[in-house]
């Protein structure tokens, strides 16, 4: 996961340690950064994500995550959606993936942009038949 530094470059101290697996990169000065939509001193990678809390309080800003997402139908005609291949890893679908229909495909960014995709593919497509 990535987290930019809006307010200073990184140094001792202007980070959490995560079992020295971080991989910092630092500007020149601040730059334009379009994932963040603002100018930051520099990016950190963690392999864990860090809690909102914690990011806050060494002031870093997550980067945006977009991801591939799949729309299916399943054999009842529910519409399931998978993120970043997530779905079948992490819930609990009471299909198993070949059984279902893709739709369509695409990228979003995770977090609440999820719950109102799911919520516009749910009407696009159950208007086409099936329920939910």
């Amino acid at each position: 996961m990535r987290y930019y530094s809006t307010q200073r470059p990184f140094g001792p101290g202007t980070f959490p340690r995560q079992d020295g697996t971080e991989t910092i990169t630092n500007f020149d000065g601040p730059t334009y950064c379009e994932e963040i939509g603002r100018e930051a001193w520099g990016y950190i990678d963690y392999e864990q994500a860090l809690s909102p809390e914690q990011a806050a309080s060494y002031e870093l800003t997550p980067a945006k995550m977009v991801a591939e997402y799949v729309v299916y139908r399943c054999p009842d005609g529910s519409i399931l959606l998978d993120w970043n291949e997530t779905l079948w890893k992490f819930g609990y679908p009471a299909y198993p993936k070949h059984r279902c229909a893709e739709l369509e495909r695409g990228f979003s960014e995770g977090g609440m942009a999820l719950l109102k995709l799911h919520a516009a593919m749910k009407e696009k497509y159950l208007k086409e038949g099936g329920h939910d």
